[in-house]
């Protein structure tokens, strides 16, 4: 189940990014990515998957795998992609009936690691699960000596169709959790059921599940999240992209999210 999942979020990884090779736009994403890309950490979960399909039984295991968040109080609070922590979610949302039927996938986060910028990590537990946004709310069990960098969720701004985001991101263990960045464009605006972003379909790029999002003058857009269906069709009666969407979920919405935390610092002055 977890070669699907990794195959699904590699796809996505591959479809938000598109290069532009405006030299403005570039320099523009370097000095975006030295002010804030330590606002990117690395969370390492640990899921315990209980598979199980009629007449066949079923199998438990532990996983191990890395995932994005971004930093947006400076206590260290953090947001994540709530699907990262459970992706027997996603495949439910993709298959529609049928998974559900013939495949009973249930997961639990039962660790989490932060992994500091500087590479010191840090015991971390989630604090509030969000489904209709798609975000987990990760927070150090002890509190920070120092300030983290963040992004701040009051100063988030909107963007139009055809404009270009810059997205941060950091990579995996393969190579050494570098930071990267990516620009792309926003291809859609979704006015309802709630406003969320589109971004461009590209070849390659280094992006990810709970990277920040940000305009070409480096303010906050915000975040890169999963949304899914389990309206029918399945892994068989579409593409991908029928089924299961990557978006830029806005700043406000991740701000009316956080702030039903206990410990979310609203660094509104």
């Amino acid at each position: 189940m977890r070669a699907i999942w990794y195959g699904i979020v590699a796809g996505i990884g591959m479809a938000v990014a598109m290069p532009v090779p405006a030299e403005s736009v570039a320099e523009a994403g370097r000095a975006l990515m030295e002010e804030k890309q330590e606002t990117v950490v690395t969370l390492e979960l640990v899921i315990e998957e209980d598979v199980s399909m009629p007449g066949g039984g079923g199998q438990s295991r532990e996983t191990t795998s890395e995932a994005r968040g971004t930093v947006i109080s400076a206590n260290g609070l953090i947001v994540m992609s709530l699907s990262e922590t459970d992706p027997g979610s996603v495949l439910r949302g993709m298959g529609g009936g049928m998974l559900e039927e013939d495949l009973r996938i249930e997961t639990e986060l039962v660790d989490v690691t932060i992994i500091q910028p500087d590479g010191s990590e840090a015991d971390g537990r989630m604090v509030l699960r969000d489904p209709d946004y798609d975000l987990a709310f990760i927070e150090p069990t002890e509190a920070y000596e120092e300030d983290q960098q963040y992004v701040d969720l009051n100063e988030g701004v909107e963007v139009e169709v055809l404009d270009q985001v810059v997205i941060l991101n950091r990579l995996g263990r393969i190579a050494g959790r570098n930071y990267a960045a990516s620009v792309t464009r926003i291809e859609s605006i979704v006015e309802h059921p709630r406003k969320f972003y589109v971004p461009s379909i590209g070849e390659g790029g280094a992006t990810a599940l709970g990277s920040p999002v940000f305009n070409g003058d480096g303010e906050f857009v915000g975040m890169l999240v999963l949304r899914s269906t389990g309206g029918g069709g399945g892994p068989m009666g579409g593409t991908m992209r029928d089924n299961i969407l990557p978006i830029v979920l806005p700043a406000v919405d991740i701000l009316e999210a956080a702030q039903q935390t206990d410990n979310f610092e609203n660094n509104d002055d």
